[in-house]
């Protein structure tokens, strides 16, 4: 392996490792009421988006900013509508759903984005159309799977 690949192997089993434990602590600290969802969802993005803002600007200072009029104006809404309401409503689900269930209805953000994509008139693979649906399947597969289990060992 190449110096390259192993710093990409690292930096995506990192990823994996904060995504992962996101659910659990997040049910933790909503769950005791230790925090508010709306707290933590601001938390959340306000530490990611400075270590991104502040690696973007040891790593990449020039190519940065070097946006169009068209994506300058349409980053806040995306940031707000994709990500912000996104993390809020997933930490409000967190108080009644169980972290399976949270972290398989993050799992299909992709399917989301490529409806809305179909709907914006920006979609266009057929291919994305098939690998969207097949995650889906699994994902409620994975969530019906859990619900179920859950409500055998209630009884």
């Amino acid at each position: 392996m190449t110096l390259t690949q192993i710093k990409g192997l690292a930096w995506a089993l990192l990823s994996v490792f904060f995504w992962g434990t996101m659910f659990p602590v997040g049910r933790f600290l909503i769950g005791g009421q230790r925090i508010d969802p709306v707290s933590l969802g601001i938390l959340r993005f306000a530490v990611g988006g400075t270590a991104l803002f502040l690696t973007g600007l040891l790593l990449y200072r020039k190519k940065m900013f070097e946006l169009t009029r068209a994506e300058w104006c349409r980053l806040p809404f995306q940031g707000l509508v994709g990500a912000s309401m996104m993390a809020l409503l997933l930490f409000l689900a967190q108080k009644e759903i169980p972290v399976i269930n949270a972290s398989m209805l993050e799992a299909i953000v992709p399917l989301q984005i490529f409806v809305i994509s179909l709907c914006l008139g920006k979609g266009d693979r057929w291919c994305s159309l098939r690998d969207s649906f097949s995650d889906f399947s699994a994902v409620c597969w994975c969530c019906g799977s859990s619900t179920e289990t859950e409500l055998l060992s209630k009884r």
